[in-house]
């Protein structure tokens, strides 16, 4: 099939139901706005082209005919509270042990969901309680494949303890076999326990901001001031800039106890 041939096959329920799907996946306002505009210059593209005909309806509708809009990115600082974190894992270990194992590893080191699935136990350092990302050839897919070096929260050194001695570590050192699957199954299984539980929905990412909330209540409480508090829980995250931490992770509200 020619690309002319599989792109007139292209209608316009199919990019509708691609936007509901990344809606219902809880992608962010930005990235499906981005997509949305991918779409919508397909369109273009395609009616200039002559593989779409001028009579034919949009691809994807503007928001003011009828169509998806209003996709912006919102950062959400809101983390999960320690109850709730505990619920989520508590709901989802049953049915899904190595889903569970991936959040508390999420929530003990602060890490993304892709850092934390390819993370090997020869990157846990329980002498210093530190975890090492993209060192000695392992990539831990780090945004931007940067190497990062961090103290993981003190709270989970028992946990981390653990990790080292699983019985089903793989030949790599991985602590995770289904490395490619393993992130969306966790996001799918998060967004239906939340909506069972209650629990407004954060994503598995949200863990990640919970170990920004809980590092930096650590911090200010050594007397760091609280800017301090903010860079130190930027470094933990990679974060190259404290804006992205003050804006997305750590809430004015948790800031001001």
């Amino acid at each position: 099939m020619s690309l002319d041939s599989a792109l007139d096959e292209v209608k316009p329920e199919m990019a509708l139901a691609y936007i509901n799907k990344l809606e219902e996946g809880e992608r962010s306002g930005g990235r499906i706005g981005r997509v949305c505009a991918s779409l919508r210059k397909l369109d273009t593209a395609c009616r200039k082209a002559g593989i779409f005909s001028q009579e034919s309806p949009p691809l994807l509708p503007y928001n003011s005919q009828g169509g998806p809009g209003g996709f912006h990115s919102k950062p959400k600082p809101i983390p999960y509270t320690e109850e709730e974190a505990q619920a989520i894992i508590a709901h989802i270990a049953p049915q899904d042990p190595i889903v569970a194992r991936l959040l508390r590893v999420m929530w003990g080191g602060g890490m993304r969901i892709s850092e934390a699935t390819w993370l090997r136990v020869q990157d846990i350092d329980l002498v210093n309680g530190m975890i090492s990302l993209n060192q000695e050839g392992n990539e831990n897919h780090t945004k931007g494949g940067k190497p990062r070096k961090f103290p993981y929260s003190p709270k989970a050194h028992e946990f981390m303890t653990a990790l080292k001695h699983l019985p089903d570590i793989q030949p790599t050192g991985h602590l995770f076999a289904d490395r490619l699957g393993l992130p969306d199954r966790a996001r799918m299984l998060v967004r239906d326990t939340c909506r069972e539980l209650d629990i407004h929905r954060l994503a598995s990412h949200g863990y990640r901001k919970t170990f920004s909330v809980e590092n930096y209540h650590r911090a200010r409480a050594r007397g760091a001031d609280d800017r301090q508090a903010l860079l130190e829980t930027s470094q933990k995250l990679g974060h190259n800039r404290i804006d992205v931490t003050r804006q997305s992770y750590v809430p004015s509200e948790e800031r001001e106890k």
